[in-house]
């Protein structure tokens, strides 16, 4: 009975630190997991194919086309050492103006419907004084969402992540499981 209490405790703590980048994709999930959720998926790049084009740090990276706002768009899900580290949805094509402003709107209205209010946007008036690219982040729990304009072209990009805090932490805990029962962890007791 305590094993089965044990092996439940376990199972739920790793759910609560797991977390949802973008469509049932997970933090950390392995390329075959994404694979089974994305049928549609592109070949995926190798840690070779990324290597050959300077992304040293990426383990894989893989392709699936989707429809926003009746707009073909492109998620890109980025792998690391650790897994699944980051989607980014893009505009497949370059948008004229009159598309682009109707499909940004229509983002960013079902964005503000799912997490309210950005906590942080770019000023409007650099926006059109610099011609900046509009951008607004979400940032909600552990998640980061960034949407953002390109300004030059009307591309438009949804970026989730991890926040930089949550990364932190759970590297952290990475590394003390890792060190758990080794010599440097009982030195460390002892400080």
């Amino acid at each position: 009975m305590r094993i089965i209490l044990f092996f439940i405790l376990c199972c739920s703590s790793f759910l609560l630190s797991s977390q949802e980048l973008w469509k049932g994709a997970m933090y950390g999930d392995s390329v075959e997991t994404v694979l089974a959720l994305f049928p549609q998926h592109e070949k995926p790049s190798t840690e070779e194919d990324l290597r050959k084009i300077g992304q040293t740090s990426l383990k894989a990276l893989v392709v699936v086309p989707i429809e926003l706002a009746k707009r073909p768009f492109e998620s890109v899900l980025f792998f690391d050492k650790n897994g699944l580290s980051q989607v980014i949805i893009k505009s497949k094509s370059v948008l004229i103006s009159a598309e682009a402003k109707s499909t940004e709107d229509f983002l960013l209205d079902a964005l503000r419907s799912k997490y309210g209010n950005a906590n942080k946007t770019v000023d409007p008036l650099e926006v059109i004084t610099e011609n900046k690219p509009f951008w607004a982040q979400w940032e909600i729990n552990a998640l980061k969402i960034m949407f953002v304009s390109q300004h030059e072209d009307r591309g438009i990009m949804i970026s989730y992540s991890l926040t930089d805090a949550e990364k932190d932490r759970l590297e952290n805990a990475a590394a003390e499981k890792h060190l758990e029962g080794t010599s440097v962890s009982k030195e460390a007791e002892k400080l």
